[in-house]
């Protein structure tokens, strides 16, 4: 995907998800050949379905990179910490992660988002 080339991968669960549901790379159904050779033959065929397939894995993998994870990674730690001090607030360490995520333009949509 970061290579901005077009991904092509079985339809389990995490595929799915790391290929936002689709959009950022082709999928087909698990444990068929067939259906697997039908997408490459598309994608091939197909050079604008090709690019666009590319071009979005690419954007998409940018939400991978590790600048993007290690500070997610850091609001879930700082929420831990922030949530261990005697004086809690009403709002809870997930709720706060969350709402930190959101305002950072990062939901739970898929879509760039965590």
């Amino acid at each position: 995907m970061a290579a901005g080339v077009a991904v092509l991968a079985s339809d389990i669960p995490a595929f799915v998800r790391v290929l936002d549901g689709g959009r950022a790379g082709a999928t087909f159904t698990n444990e068929a050949p067939a259906a697997l050779a039908a997408e490459v033959v598309r994608l091939v065929r197909d050079p604008a379905a090709r690019a666009a397939t590319a071009a979005a894995g690419q954007s998409r993998a940018q939400q991978f990179d590790w600048s993007v994870v290690v500070d997610q990674i850091l609001l879930v730690y700082e929420t831990v910490l922030e949530g261990s001090s005697r004086t809690r607030p009403a709002i809870t360490a997930p709720q706060r992660v969350i709402g930190r995520l959101m305002r950072s333009g990062k939901g739970e949509s898929g879509r760039g988002e965590m």
